[in-house]
C-alpha cells in the first residue's frame, strides 16, 4: 500500500477541522428560540385528532439529490419510533407519487427540503400540491406545508408570499461564520458541510418531536420492537 502524501492527509485535516468549527457555530445559529417554536408547530400538527381519538398524523419529505439521503435517513427514523412518515423523490412525485400525499389530511405535514431553497423539482412539487388545495373550499382544514432552506432570499420561501394559505412553516438554516463547500478544496461544490448539518438538523429537531409526542416507556425500547433484525436488534 502506498503511504499517503502529506498533501492528501492536509486535505483530510482541513475537511475534518471544518466540520469540527461548524458544529459549534452552527449550534448557536440555530437552536435557539425559534427551534423551539418549530418544533411546537410540528408537534401541535401531528397531534391535531388525537384528541377525539384519531391516529397521530404523517410527516413526508419531498427533496432530491443528495438531500433526499437525508431525507430518507430521517423517515427511517420516524418510523422506527412509530411516528408514520415518508420520504419522496421530487422527480418521482411529478411522475405520479404526490398522489401519495392526501392534502385533506390537516394532521399531516410535508417538508420540502433544498439547501438552496431553488430546488426546481422541489418547488413544483410544493406549487402541485397548492394547487390541489386550491380546488377544495376549506383551506383551513388541510395539509401543514413546510420548507426547509438555507437561506432566507429564495424561491421556495417566496412561495409563501404568493399563496393565500396559513397553513404553513418555513425553517431557514442560518449557515452564516460557516466556510462554504466550494471553498474546502479546489471550488467544488459538492454538498459537503451544509448536507452534514442539514442531516444534523434534522436528526435532532425529529427527535425531539418523536419526545414530544411520545406517550408510553423509551424510545428505545420502542425502537427495538420495530427494529428486530441486525446488529441493532440484538443488543
Amino acid at each position: 500500500m502506498n503511504q499517503m502524501s502529506s498533501k492528501e492527509l492536509s486535505i483530510g485535516k482541513r475537511l475534518y477541522l471544518a466540520h469540527a468549527d461548524s458544529l459549534s457555530v452552527f449550534y448557536k445559529n440555530n437552536l435557539n428560540d425559534q427551534y423551539n417554536e418549530h418544533l411546537r408547530t410540528i408537534v401541535n400538527t401531528l397531534l391535531k385528532t388525537e384528541s377525539a381519538g384519531g391516529i397521530k398524523g404523517t410527516i413526508y419529505f419531498i427533496s432530491c439529490g443528495k438531500t433526499l439521503t437525508v431525507c430518507n435517513k430521517i423517515s427511517a427514523m420516524l418510523n422506527s419510533l412509530d411516528i408514520s412518515s415518508r420520504s419522496l423523490n421530487a422527480n418521482e412525485c411529478l411522475h405520479g407519487d404526490i398522489g401519495t400525499i392526501n392534502v385533506n389530511r390537516y394532521e399531516d405535514i410535508v417538508f420540502g427540503v433544498s439547501i438552496s431553497g431553488n430546488t426546481r423539482e422541489v418547488i413544483n412539487c410544493l406549487n402541485l400540491l397548492m394547487g390541489k388545495i386550491n380546488m377544495s373550499k376549506n383551506l383551513m382544514s388541510k395539509i401543514t406545508i413546510a420548507m426547509i432552506t438555507g437561506t432566507r432570499e429564495c424561491e421556495m420561501n417566496q412561495l409563501v408570499n404568493n399563496w393565500n394559505f396559513s397553513n404553513t412553516l418555513q425553517i431557514v438554516l442560518d449557515y452564516s461564520d460557516i466556510i462554504k463547500d466550494s471553498e474546502l478544496y479546489k471550488g467544488i461544490k459538492a454538498p459537503t458541510l451544509s448536507l452534514q448539518l442539514l442531516y444534523l438538523y434534522m436528526d435532532c429537531l425529529f427527535l425531539d418531536v418523536v419526545d414530544e409526542i411520545s406517550n408510553d416507556g423509551d424510545m428505545g425500547d420502542k425502537f427495538l420492537m420495530n427494529h428486530p433484525s441486525g446488529g441493532l436488534g440484538k443488543r
